[in-house]
This record gives C-alpha cells, sequence and structure tokens, in this order.
C-alpha cells in the first residue's frame, strides 16, 4: 500500500493519524526542510542522467 500526499491530504483525519501533525503544520515542515531536501537529491545524481 502507497500514500500520496495528495490523495491523504483529503482525508485530513487519517493523515493526521498517520504523521502525527496536521496539513499545515506539515507544509511548515515541509518548506523548512525543502531547501536542503533538493540539495540532497542533486547530490544523488549521476551526471549524465536525467
Amino acid at each position: 500500500m502507497s500514500f500520496s500526499y495528495y490523495n491523504m491530504r483529503k482525508h485530513r483525519r487519517n493523515f493526521r493519524n498517520i504523521t502525527g501533525l496536521t496539513i499545515e503544520e506539515f507544509e511548515k515542515v515541509v518548506e523548512k526542510v525543502r531547501s536542503g531536501w533538493e540539495k540532497l537529491e542533486k547530490q544523488k545524481k549521476c551526471h549524465g542522467r536525467r
């Protein structure tokens, strides 16, 4: 079973049960870590690959 953010967002109660956060709290966390996450993801990619 897999979960997507956009699907879980429709079910606020389940989202809270799974993550322990409200959607608003989760979005604040995402904004704080996004730049660092993207930087690490770029480092994982091999040159010449998309």
